[in-house]
């Protein structure tokens, strides 16, 4: 009966403990999962938001309103959840603060022409964007508004002349600005942007134009900055992404000199025993010497045979911010965090389990001793 009870105890404590660690775990979990669908209104616009495909969509005609904060973001419930924004045609403009704190966000598509102005701040901290199509239409960008953003290249809009202040502080990937109008740039445009080597700029820019402070802990010059008044050279790579390990995965290469800032549809050539993951490729040349990688798989059996017209021309720059699309996703890091916290939950389950054992065992122990002195001493009143 008392075993039977000691079971029972034992039961409930680790079914206990069992239930606190799912609880924590799904709690952590929920750091990584996307928000559910929602929607508003935002002045004159409206927005939606959905949980398949982590997109958020606004719509409507005119101006977007600013917000005087980010706490009055209108979207705000579900900022750390969106990976695509598109800012749907009609809307002129972009409003101050408006994807601030979007630390999924990784695509923006933005109306191909009628917006004149994204405000500031309106960018800032967004980690995982590495880059943007901002139409030429656009004529000012406010205070800081990619500032501690994951661009690396970044083709200027036609319709800008200045770099506003803190613009593209602490963009620590950011290689390349090309602004073919730009004649200014203010304090900390660039500042703390510690990949930055390349910068072209409009001939008509004046040295006393360009902020002291501008290019501040980067180690960049003000007297590198070339003209942007040339054509450029865009590298496709033709990459075999189920190439082993010992296996040369370039199938071939395609070159061409393009203009700064123009669109360029790139249609992915046929080669025998492969096929492109997408037959045609859009690219902004927005980087020196950009190359641009097109994937391609292997079909049956005559994967290692190519194409003789999948020749080498000029590789331009191997150096390119493109990279093999079969690399690994890395962890969520809310996923890493709930996995560490379920190991360590059950850690402590096991040595709570063993040391409750091993005290209910002292404690039997110490009753049995207790009882057998109790009933030593009732043999000894029966002897006497």
């Amino acid at each position: 009966m008392k075993n039977k009870k000691r079971f029972l105890k034992l039961s409930a404590v680790v079914l206990a403990v069992v239930f606190m660690a799912l609880s924590l775990a799904s709690c952590a979990m929920g750091g990584s999962s996307a928000a559910g669908d929602a929607s508003g209104e935002h002045g004159s616009l409206k927005w939606e938001y959905k949980k398949d495909g982590q997109a958020l969509t606004i719509s409507g005609s005119g101006d977007m309103t600013s917000f005087a904060d980010i706490e009055s973001i209108a979207w705000g419930s579900v900022k750390t959840s969106v990976k695509k924004v598109v800012v749907e045609q009609g809307i002129t403009s972009i409003g101050d603060y408006a994807f601030f704190g979007m630390t999924a966000l990784e695509s923006v598509t933005l109306p191909a022409d009628g917006l004149t102005k994204i405000g500031k701040l309106a960018f800032a901290y967004t980690p995982a964007l590495k880059s943007i199509d901002i139409p030429d239409t656009v004529g000012k960008i406010g205070y800081g508004a990619f500032e501690t953003s994951g661009i690396t290249a970044i083709a200027l809009p036609a319709g800008l002349k200045t770099i506003e202040a803190n613009t593209f502080k602490y963009c620590a990937s950011l290689n390349t600005v090309v602004g073919a109008k730009v004649v200014e740039v203010k304090d900390n445009a660039f500042a703390y942007c510690d990949a930055l080597e390349a910068v072209k700029l409009s001939a008509d820019r004046k040295a006393e134009d360009i902020s002291a402070s501008a290019f501040a802990e980067t180690g960049f010059k003000a007297e590198a900055i070339k003209d942007a008044d040339g054509k450029v050279k865009v590298t496709y790579k033709l990459v075999n992404v189920d190439a082993e390990d010992d296996e040369d995965p370039v199938l071939g290469w395609r070159g061409e000199i393009l203009e700064i800032g123009t669109k360029r549809e790139f249609v992915a050539p046929e080669i025998e025993g492969y096929e492109a993951v997408e037959s045609t490729k859009t690219v902004r040349v927005g980087k020196l010497d950009m190359e641009v990688v097109i994937s391609y798989n292997e079909k049956g059996d005559s994967a290692d045979e190519t194409t003789e017209d999948s020749g080498e021309a000029e590789s331009g720059d191997e150096s390119g911010q493109a990279g093999t699309p079969n690399e690994d996703k890395p962890l969520e890091p809310m996923t890493i965090v709930a996995l560490v916290v379920t190991v360590l939950i059950i850690i402590g389950i096991i040595v709570g389990t063993v040391l409750f054992i091993r005290h209910d065992k002292k404690n039997s122990g110490s009753r049995t001793v207790r009882k057998d002195k109790k009933d030593g001493k009732k043999d000894n009143k029966k002897k006497k």
